[in-house]
């Protein structure tokens, strides 16, 4: 999915993963890099590479068992722009848990708490989460606590019906919530 800013993720959660690269700013100021995680293998693989310039390392974080974990929580939330993997032909198993909510598990990571899901009456998903390992929290210690968001409009893209409004952020549903991703979605290729 690109934008202008110079942004392109390639996503294909949570089967395999994702690689999101970014280029943003210009001259010694332009910071460009990746983000990235492989879960089609024996083992996950991630990481964070981001440089200044194309020289000075910004943030470099790889081969770290706390980042991988956390990485697959990305993949898993960030299916929703995947409609397909969403599907039981692709390893999803939907468990119905109200009137208008879900858990889903995934084949290719059965040991990852489920993504639940809260769907509007045409089907769209309205909210999503999962618990997530990660030290953002006051502690700064590494444990699994709910992160997701909610999505406040969709539309066609191909055949597919996308969110194309997010907010995400740590600890969805408790009062220290406190969205760090905001995005408009404006295309997308299948």
């Amino acid at each position: 999915m690109p934008c202008p800013c110079g942004h392109a993720k390639v996503l294909s959660p949570p089967a395999r993963g994702f690689v999101w690269q970014a280029d943003i700013g210009s001259g010694w100021g332009r910071v460009s890099g990746s983000d990235g995680c492989l879960t089609g293998g024996v083992r996950v693989i991630s990481w964070t590479k981001f440089r200044m310039a194309g020289i000075i390392p910004v943030v470099r974080q790889e081969d770290s068992l706390d980042h991988a974990r956390s990485a697959v929580t990305r993949t898993l939330i960030e299916s929703v722009w995947v409609p397909a993997a969403l599907l039981p032909p692709h390893g999803a198993h939907w468990t119905q848990t109200g009137p208008d909510t879900a858990h889903i598990r995934f084949a290719s990571v059965p040991d990852h708490p489920p993504l639940h899901v809260t769907l509007t009456t045409d089907g769209d998903i309205l909210e999503a989460w999962t618990m997530r390992w990660s030290d953002a929290n006051a502690d700064r210690r590494y444990r699994l606590q709910p992160f997701g968001g909610r999505m406040g409009a969709w539309r066609e893209v191909q055949g597919f019906r996308i969110p194309s409004r997010v907010e995400i952020g740590h600890h969805w549903g408790t009062p220290d919530y406190a969205p760090f991703f905001e995005a408009t979605i404006t295309g997308a290729r299948y």
